[in-house]
Parts: C-alpha cells; structure tokens; sequence
C-alpha cells in the first residue's frame, strides 16, 4: 500500500515534468483547519488546490467541507488517493494546459 508521501512525491515529480513553471506549494492556512495539502499554480494564473490521501482513506468531514466552500468559488479541487488518480490528475492538469 502505498504512504500518502508517496504519492505526494509523485504528483510532485509528474507535475514538474510537466511544465518545470508550475508552482507546488504546501498549502497551510494558520489558526484554519481542513483546508487542502497542495496549492498548485499552474501557468495562466490557473489555481488547483489537492487532497492527499492514502489508497482507501476518504477526507475528514471539515476537508469536505472545505473542498466544497473553494469548489464553489469556481476553483479546481482533487482528492488524490492512487496512482490512477495521480494519472487522472495528470490528464487534466495536460488538459488545461493544452
């Protein structure tokens, strides 16, 4: 079973094989709890924020709550959880791109 630094470590490495500009950033928020472990900025002023969890964990119930209050500002969220997710993510992180 794969650690959730793990799969942190790869989505890192793939994004930066990617395009070497994108920004992934720890995400902390003082004094606010359930917000999200990456931000990632992406080239075209295009924010996404990303979940990380083991295969099989799901998020807490403030990090859905969470996941929902920046989804409907109209930003990007993901949960990533596998290495199939890190693959979906990578497709759609190609995707808008271009």
């Amino acid at each position: 079973m794969m650690l959730e630094s793990s799969i942190e470590r790869a989505l890192v490495r793939e994004l930066r094989v990617i395009d070497p500009r994108i920004l992934v950033l720890k995400f902390t928020v003082r004094g606010q709890a359930g917000f999200h472990d990456r931000l990632i900025l992406l080239p075209g002023a295009i924010a996404l924020y990303v979940e990380l969890k083991r295969p099989g964990e799901t998020p807490r119930k403030l990090q859905t709550y969470r996941n929902g209050q920046i989804g409907r500002l109209g930003f990007t969220t993901a949960v990533v959880d596998s290495r199939e997710a890190i693959d979906g993510f990578m497709a759609f992180v190609r995707k808008v791109l271009g």
